[in-house]
Formats: structure tokens, C-alpha cells, sequence
């Protein structure tokens, strides 16, 4: 048996031809009737565009209006805010001022007040007094 030289090569197999579909059969059909074909007008071309920029005009300028009101008021509202932050801290420093032990001593003498001196307790069990109770001295009630 010989062996098949190394530069010669082999005969492709062949297949079976393939068929071809079949075409359709094409045809004209009859006219039903015709409807002429008008062509637009240059001029209408040219107003139908216009009205779309005119109105895309429009609305661009409604949208802007509409933005620039409410950039107004949202100056408007941080205005307020602001003013609001300013009340409550002035607000917040007199309660504070006005809530200082001193000036609470002060309104207090000013009402006739007297300072307590020590305290005294009431044992509840027993009923008995703890502590020493003071008489407030002359000079606390000349003060009144």
C-alpha cells in the first residue's frame, strides 16, 4: 500500500446538490382605483414649522418663568429662616440671662422673699422634727 505524498491532498467529498426553495410567483394586482398624490406646498411647509418653533418657543419661556418664580420664592423663605434663627437665639439669651440664680435672687427679693435659711424635715414614722428650725433674722425681713 502506498502512502499519499505529503504535498498532494485528497479529493473534497462531495454531497448531494441542494434543492432550491421554490420561488413565489409574483403578480400585479389590479388597480382599485387610484388616489392622486398632491405635494405639499413649500408655504406649508414652512408655517407648520414655524408654528412648532413658535410654540416650543412659548413653552421654553413658561418653564423658565415658572423656575425663576420659584427661585424668588425660595430667597424669599431662606430670608425668613434666617430671621427666625435670629429671634430664637435672642430669645434663647435673655431666658438664659433671666434664668441665672442671680437674677432669680433678685426677682425673688424684689417679691418680698426671704432666704430659707437651713432646712428642717418631718421624720413621717415617728412624727418628730429633725433639724433646728431658724427664725429668718431682722435683716432678711427689713429687707422686705
Amino acid at each position: 500500500m502506498a502512502l499519499p505524498h505529503p504535498l498532494t491532498r485528497p479529493a473534497p467529498h462531495r454531497s448531494a446538490p441542494k434543492r432550491q426553495a421554490a420561488r413565489p410567483n409574483l403578480r400585479l394586482l389590479p388597480q382599485l382605483g387610484s388616489i392622486p398624490a398632491k405635494k405639499a406646498k413649500p408655504v406649508t411647509f414652512a408655517v407648520i414649522l414655524t408654528a412648532m418653533l413658535v410654540v416650543g418657543s412659548l413653552i421654553l419661556l413658561l418653564i423658565n418663568t415658572m423656575l425663576a418664580q420659584d427661585a424668588f420664592v425660595l430667597h424669599g423663605l431662606k430670608q425668613q429662616v434666617s430671621t427666625l434663627t435670629a429671634q430664637e437665639q435672642a430669645v434663647t439669651a435673655l431666658t438664659d440671662s433671666e434664668s441665672s440664680p442671680e437674677s432669680v435672687a433678685i426677682k425673688a427679693t424684689a417679691l418680698g422673699m426671704v432666704p430659707g435659711g437651713t432646712p428642717v424635715f418631718i421624720d413621717l414614722n415617728s412624727g418628730r422634727v429633725v433639724g433646728l428650725a431658724e427664725k429668718p433674722s431682722n435683716s432678711a425681713l427689713a429687707i422686705r
